[in-house]
């Protein structure tokens, strides 16, 4: 998740005329929610079941939990469909004859994670 940039003005002290000034700081988190143990199976040619696992993202410094949104599940393939493909387990139905990379994405606020594997089509 990206939190929101926070800018602190902060004076170093004594007048322009001494040469000192103002500092200005503006910085960015990004927590990202990681994809991990995906699996195809059985990888037969005809459907594919396909389950991942998404972590959310760690708690932000402060924070007890993460108390972002959830990450969200997409799966992606240049051709064949999934049954759900925003579900984390789901079903690949292979289209023309080759191999296939499909592809999980964990999509978070400021980042998204990718985890792929191969699947062949007959």
């Amino acid at each position: 998740m990206s939190a929101d940039a926070a800018t602190d003005t902060t004076s170093a002290g004594g007048s322009s005329d001494s040469g000192t000034g103002q500092v200005f700081v503006e910085a960015s988190l990004s927590y990202c929610a990681l994809v991990s143990g995906l699996s195809v199976s059985p990888n037969n040619g005809g459907s594919v079941i396909l389950s991942g696992t998404i972590i959310p993202p760690p708690p932000f410094p402060g924070e007890d939990a993460y108390t972002g949104p959830a990450p969200v599940a997409q799966w992606t393939a240049v051709s064949g469909a999934f049954t759900d493909p925003t579900s984390t387990d789901t079903t690949f139905i292979c289209g023309p004859a080759g191999l296939v990379t499909v592809t999980l994405t964990a999509v978070s606020p400021g980042c998204d994670q990718h985890s792929s594997a191969i699947v062949t089509c007959m």
